[in-house]
């Protein structure tokens, strides 16, 4: 039997039988193990691809929901969690074969690592960071620079930061294959996040924005950010995720009525938000018909 840290996995999917199969072999492909891992699903079959001695020797609990909504399901989990941390994942994440023991030293019962909050570096299927292509973009073309500095009233741009007009930035200025260095400025984290279970009654204003998860794991992170807390992405601490289709313009529409949350919450700028829409939506109206004509040339 591996050493298992004092960290509860929380996990939430729908219809991800498949995915979470191979998050969990990536688990149990670790030399060290967490204490347990709780999934909230809506189907019972969400378990069906695990192999039984997975489920006995990593502690796997299963609770069903009868909500689709990702942001309740994780809400179960967390709250069903028994370890003193609780590390967020979703169902189409893998992790690297070190990752729990590059996440051990965060794992510690003294107080000062309690403000911690520690991101996993999340990778696409094919190696490249994230949000990589937005970044390229970002350091290709001046004129999207000078757009992203007036929608932060002519701020400087940093690293996984928030604009006056609400957009989250994935900025990260120095990747060309790998992360140099950790980043430790960053105001919002992705849902790969590892944390104190003391930081759970921040997750009550997440649990009321949508039903869809929208920026969910922002509005979880920078909330933690405003009260001090040392939000922290580990270069060696790597997760896998599958490469995602580009985000078309309705699926940008159905983000806005969550962004504009965020901008109240936060006290952001409404007008920048309003020039952030319609800037946003030219450039993804100029996207989807750039996709659409290549796809039948």
């Amino acid at each position: 039997m591996k050493k298992k840290l004092n960290v509860s996995v929380v996990c939430a999917t729908h219809k991800g039988a498949k995915k979470l199969k191979n998050l969990i072999l990536s688990i149990h492909n670790n030399s060290l193990w967490p204490k347990e891992i709780v999934i909230c699903g809506t189907s019972n079959g969400d378990l069906k691809y695990i192999k039984p001695e997975f489920k006995s020797s990593l502690t796997i609990k299963f609770f069903k929901s009868t909500k689709k909504s990702q942001i309740y399901q994780r809400s179960i989990a967390i709250q069903k969690s028994k370890a003193d941390y609780i590390l967020q994942i979703d169902d189409d994440v893998t992790v690297d074969t070190n990752f729990f023991s590059n996440l051990k030293k965060y794992i510690h019962p003294k107080k000062t690592n309690k403000k911690n909050i520690i991101s996993a570096l999340i990778l696409q299927s094919n190696k490249n960071l994230q949000a990589g292509s937005w970044n390229n973009i970002y350091k290709k073309y001046i004129i999207f620079r000078l757009i992203l500095r007036f929608l932060n009233k002519g701020k400087k741009i940093q690293e996984y930061s928030i604009l006056e007009s609400g957009r989250c930035i994935p900025y990260i200025k120095n990747f060309k294959g790998k992360l140099q260095r950790n980043i430790k400025t960053a105001e919002w984290l992705c849902s790969t996040v590892l944390y104190h279970r003391n930081c759970r009654k921040y997750i009550t204003e997440v649990s009321q924005i949508s039903d869809k998860a929208y920026y969910e794991d922002v509005l979880f992170s920078h909330q933690l950010y405003k009260k001090k807390y040392k939000l922290i992405i580990d270069r060696n601490i790597i997760g896998t995720h599958d490469n995602q289709p580009y985000t078309s313009i309705s699926t940008y529409f159905k983000t806005l009525k969550t962004q504009l949350f965020l901008v109240k919450f936060f006290k952001k700028s409404k007008i920048f938000f309003l020039f952030d829409v319609i800037i946003f939506t030219f450039i993804h109206l100029i996207r989807d018909i750039y996709i659409k004509t290549k796809q039948f040339t």
